[in-house]
């Protein structure tokens, strides 16, 4: 019956010490919602009785002090609006919280001035993805293997001459395009190759290799120490 009773008593200890971290976190909880409950109804509310629209409030831990950041949209506030809010929170037992309010009405200056400043970030955003697009262009360019591309292509057109391959930008009076640009060379016993179907075929294969939908290919034909335009 000893041995029972200490055993009983080792279980509730252990039960007890279980059970304290989870009372107080329930507690914890209860406090947070609580506190959260006073300010909504005690504060944030009679703040938008006076005829302000409360866009969001949110409060923000400093040190031992915690800030209720009130965000609104309605007349701007006095400083004895301010101290009867904190007033009315140490009232409420909430000592070490203060009240921040942040007006989001704008006159017709900020709202020109925002204006300026949203038109040079999107000017910024526009010109760091024009050169992130540059930068992935000059990496793919970097990448290409003239010399493998030229093999393969002659593996299966053996009257290949020279193969090369550039990227380009084509520019008018209000846009620039960026487009690759291949350029063929066959010898001068080509004559009997269907030049139309090759050119079809060399550029699905230049659209797959280089990643793109559109290849601007030109062609000449070699005749001995002449070269002669042909597309």
């Amino acid at each position: 019956k000893a041995k029972q009773r200490r055993t009983a008593r080792a279980a509730w200890t252990v039960l007890l010490l279980i059970s304290i971290p989870s009372v107080w976190f329930l507690y914890n909880v209860y406090l947070q919602n609580y506190t959260r409950l006073t300010i909504q109804h005690k504060i944030i509310d009679d703040f938008h009785k006076k005829g302000n629209e409360i866009l969001k409030w949110e409060t923000e831990k400093f040190d031992s002090v915690t800030s209720i950041k009130t965000f609104f949209s309605g007349s701007p506030i006095s400083d004895s609006d301010r101290t009867y809010y904190n007033d009315r929170l140490a009232e409420l037992g909430l000592k070490k919280y203060d009240i921040h309010f942040y007006r989001m009405n704008l006159t017709r200056a900020e709202m020109d001035k925002m204006s300026t400043e949203m038109t040079k970030n999107i000017m910024k955003n526009i010109e760091i993805q024009n050169t992130r697009v540059r930068d992935s262009l000059e990496q793919v360019y970097r990448n290409i293997d003239q010399g493998l591309m030229y093999d393969e292509v002659k593996a299966f057109y053996p009257n290949l001459a020279s193969l090369g391959v550039s990227h380009v930008q084509m520019k008018s009076s209000n846009k620039t395009d960026s487009l690759w640009s291949a350029f063929l060379i066959w010898d001068s016993a080509s004559s009997k190759i269907n030049k139309e179907a090759a050119t079809i075929n060399i550029q699905q294969y230049l659209k797959k290799r280089l990643r793109t939908d559109t290849v601007l290919l030109q062609q000449v034909v070699q005749l001995k120490n002449i070269t002669i335009s042909n597309e």
